[in-house]
């Protein structure tokens, strides 16, 4: 992730990264590449779990797809 984030950066397609993910270590991946956290607690992983691990924000599901897109899109 990072490397790809790094190649696109340096051809200026890359501005801000997003990684959405269901398990702390999906959390900790974006974490280490440098990108803002989305946990989604819709796999065995609560959002508590989620937010130790790293998760800048957390949510249950998908069913407030508009409150998804505000945290994408809203950064931090």
């Amino acid at each position: 992730m990072r490397l790809a984030m790094q190649r696109a950066k340096e051809k200026g397609k890359v501005t801000d990264v997003v990684m959405i993910g269901d398990t702390p270590r999906d959390m900790q991946a974006g974490e280490h590449a440098g990108a803002r956290t989305i946990g989604t607690a819709t796999g065995i992983f609560n959002e508590e779990e989620l937010r130790r691990a790293g998760a800048d924000r957390t949510i249950r599901d998908f069913k407030k797809t508009e409150m998804v897109v505000q945290m994408i899109a809203g950064g931090k």
